[in-house]
């Protein structure tokens, strides 16, 4: 990472709450969460028939 990268990206984060609102924030975060969590259990489920 960029030692200048992190801040700007987060001006750049927080412009684009201020501008859009934090709606499609939270719902992004909610859809990332379930993908790790499907991606979890097919790696789990996985591990679990190899053995």
């Amino acid at each position: 990472m960029l030692e200048t990268g992190l801040p700007g990206l987060l001006i750049i984060l927080a412009l684009a709450v201020i501008l859009c609102g934090p709606a499609p924030f939270v719902q992004g975060w909610r859809w990332l969460r379930r993908r790790a969590q499907e991606m979890v259990r097919s790696v789990r489920s996985k591990s679990l028939q190899e053995e």
